[in-house]
């Protein structure tokens, strides 16, 4: 697969800022991105037409914030290393590894100083073994590859919630300023008091609304740092650059499709698994005297070979869905992007009305809110997008 990589600039988020300031900040801000999109038009001109600029501070936001000042950065490589330590599910994996290689070395052990010789039924049960041995460590090494990557996904879960709810709690405050304007609008006879009360129950519903992201994320800490075996109560920070890039494939879709599929651990176990249902097989018709055995030993052949079609089929269609969804989430990035663009500019034309003072501060406020909001929604929408292409990319992770 070829991508073309676009890297995210870091810049800062205007956040929690007064109105003045903010709307000097981001004028230079906007001077700046213009700056920025010059120096990198060259580079960009190498690449295919398709990419796109992402904005800088979405990086930005990439990065959470220390909540004290003895928190420290806990970087995905870190956390994935203390999960998969801590995995029970691995160390059981491991000390059952570890029996099956003693007792395939001891049967073939067996086999080889067999006091009478030994038939070929003998070998076949010691290759059904082997199999089992090798689809065992297949397992397991997938095993390791899916629970690094579901690390993958709470890390940058984790990143989005903290956005979230510091976008929420921003929106709440402006909730309020808007409740105490209704306040002094209801007292002028400005507004009515039904008006007045739904906004009153908006306001409260946010609150609440607020309260429960906060517990979320309290039950998401702790869930993750149970499974890392550190203390529940311990906090850090986060950080997962992002990036974006467009999937562009060298070959046919169904020849990558085809190839893929072909390579799944799954498909891999089922097709070691059914040489040993093979061995089985042409054991039981060379050795067995018993009337049916041979055709019950096909029948279980027949049966393991169709199951091992239907596999592949199953998994075809999973990995062809995986493609289709990229394209249709790098068709929703593309919205996403013109959308924040729009936003970013509504707020410019708002900073200059509020400089000749054609509109309140609240209204920029909004406005900045609804850039920030956007911000966050993008940056999860990214996550989401270079998650599946490492999925796509290995499909054992979909």
């Amino acid at each position: 697969m070829k991508r073309k990589v676009i890297a995210l600039l870091c810049a800062t988020a205007f956040l929690g800022q007064s109105v003045p300031a903010l709307a000097a900040e981001t004028a230079q801000e906007t001077t700046q991105s213009g700056t920025a999109e010059e120096n990198t038009a060259e580079e960009e001109a190498l690449d295919s037409q398709t990419d796109q600029a992402v904005p800088a501070a979405v990086q930005a936001l990439s990065q959470t914030e220390a909540k004290t000042a003895e928190d420290t950065v806990l970087t995905l490589e870190e956390a994935t290393k203390k999960v998969l330590q801590n995995s029970t599910t691995l160390k059981k994996s491991a000390a059952s590894l570890e029996l099956l290689e003693d007792s395939v070395s001891r049967a073939g052990i067996d086999l080889t100083y067999a006091a009478e010789g030994s038939d070929i039924s003998d070998v076949a049960n010691l290759l059904s073994q082997q199999i089992s041995l090798q689809n065992s460590k297949l397992s397991q090494a997938t095993q390791e590859d899916v629970l690094a990557f579901s690390v993958e996904q709470t890390y940058s879960d984790l990143i989005v919630q903290e956005q979230e709810l510091a976008e929420a709690e921003k929106a709440l405050k402006l909730e309020e300023k808007n409740l105490q304007v209704a306040a002094i609008q209801l007292e002028m006879g400005l507004l009515s008091k039904q008006d007045y009360e739904t906004q009153q129950r908006n306001y409260q519903s946010s609150q609440s609304a607020l309260q429960q992201m906060e517990e979320e994320l309290e039950k998401s800490y702790i869930a993750f740092n149970l499974s890392m075996g550190i203390d529940t109560d311990t906090r850090y920070q986060l950080s997962l650059p992002v990036t974006y890039e467009e999937t562009v494939l060298d070959i046919p879709l169904e020849s990558y499709v085809n190839a893929r599929a072909e390579g799944l651990s799954s498909i891999l176990q089922q097709k070691k698994s059914l040489q040993a249902t093979k061995a089985t097989t042409d054991a039981t018709k060379a050795t067995s005297t018993a009337v049916g055995s041979y055709a019950s030993a096909e029948v279980e052949y027949n049966t393991a070979e169709m199951e091992l079609e239907d596999s592949l089929e199953t998994a075809k269609t999973t990995i062809r869905n995986a493609y289709y969804q990229l394209m249709s989430q790098e068709r929703n990035i593309a919205v996403s992007l013109a959308n924040l663009e729009a936003l970013e500019q509504t707020l410019s034309n708002q900073q200059l009305q509020y400089e000749m003072g054609q509109v309140s501060a609240l209204e920029v406020e909004e406005a900045s809110q609804a850039v920030s909001e956007a911000r966050v929604s993008l940056l999860s929408a990214l996550y989401s997008h270079q998650q599946l292409q490492e999925q796509f990319e290995n499909p054992d992770l979909l």
